[in-house]
């Protein structure tokens, strides 16, 4: 009998109210329905999740990473049943994965921090995808609330009980990475209860109940901003975020653009086009980001947009391609500098010749 069904086994062996009372304390679904058997089987899994591994980061992601003494950085690998499915054409970059597993090693938090379509909450997926945990992605906005992210008071079943949200579910279920999507678009206010979680070795009363980081659990941002508002006006509704939320993160983390290598690799790879059509797409896309920092168009074509042009030139007219992908997708004020660039930069002719 394997490890699993054994502790299977032994939990549906407890009383009723023991096993439906654990098992609500970490399902965020109503547990009316719910039988002895699902909630033992739920709470066998939980329990059966640990670390199945330590390796090195070569031997996870396929880069070879260096401490500051030559030793191989290292990284655990656990076995969560829920973990996401790995990319195998994600691209790792040596600087990113440095602060990745220096947090593996450590439990601090990590804010993300860049340009849009420059692979904030993909790296966070791909993370947890790699290193077998689970991933809990929390989008705020702003009506965000308290409640609707850690949790709140209400009525089951005729009585009053703490029902946790998103947060607090994922915050309890050993080896998950949490990804706080867009946090700067909340109220300040509402994330004020984040503090206590995200302090070392969290010990929070909330609701009523004492809630502690589960083993293995990350905490990471990924924002278009680094929590001190946008002076761009490129982000509208992002706020100036209270300093003591942005000082739980031991560091920001700035995303940027891709190399170029890595980048035309991306495009070959995601759109399957020819390397040389792909270098051509990547000279357009990076004549239109330069216009940004000379103030001729507003907002920079991310990866995706490159992405989605070579895709789009196999079955569409290649100016209706780059209209679609690159143009429509900018502020009007930047479409005529765009549609200058796809003049200047793309030769429907040599375009033709990869396709």
């Amino acid at each position: 009998m394997s490890n699993l069904a054994q502790i299977t086994v032994q939990i549906a062996r407890l009383p009723i109210g023991v096993v439906a009372g654990a098992y609500k304390r970490f399902h965020p679904a109503p547990v009316a329905g719910i039988t002895k058997t699902d909630a033992s089987k739920w709470l066998a899994e939980q329990v059966a999740v640990h670390r199945v591994s330590r390796d090195t980061c070569l031997a996870v992601f396929g880069v070879d990473a260096l401490d500051t003494k030559g030793n191989p950085l290292m990284v655990d690998v656990w076995n969560h049943p829920a973990a996401p499915a790995v990319d195998p054409d994600f691209i790792w970059t040596e600087g990113i994965l440095r602060h990745l597993l220096l947090t593996d090693r450590t439990g601090e938090n990590l804010w993300f921090g860049g340009e849009k379509g420059t692979g904030k909450s993909e790296t966070a997926r791909q993370f947890a995808a790699r290193t077998g945990r689970a991933f809990k992605r929390i989008n705020f906005h702003k009506h965000t609330t308290v409640e609707e992210y850690i949790g709140a008071v209400g009525i089951e079943n005729g009585k009053t009980v703490f029902q946790p949200k998103d947060f607090l579910t994922a915050y309890a279920s050993p080896s998950t990475v949490i990804l706080l999507d867009e946090i700067t678009n909340a109220d300040p206010a509402e994330l004020a209860t984040l503090n206590g979680f995200l302090e070392p070795n969290a010990c929070v009363s909330f609701g009523g109940l004492t809630h502690t980081r589960a083993e293995g659990v990350l905490v990471f941002v990924a924002d278009n901003t680094f929590g001190n508002g946008d002076d761009s006006g490129r982000y509208a509704g992002t706020r100036l975020q209270n300093s003591a939320l942005v000082d739980r993160f031991a560091r920001v983390v700035h995303f940027d653009y891709l190399p170029e290598d890595f980048e035309v690799e991306a495009i070959v790879k995601r759109s399957g086009c020819d390397k040389s059509l792909a270098k051509l797409i990547h000279g357009a896309i990076q004549v239109a980001r330069h216009k940004v920092k000379t103030a001729d168009i507003v907002d920079a074509p991310s990866i995706r947009s490159a992405i989605a042009f070579a895709r789009a030139m196999t079955v569409l007219p290649l100016r209706e391609a780059w209209t679609t992908t690159v143009v429509a997708r900018q502020p009007s004020e930047s479409h005529a500098t765009l549609m200058g660039i796809y003049d200047a930069c793309i030769n429907e002719e040599t375009f033709a010749q990869y396709l």
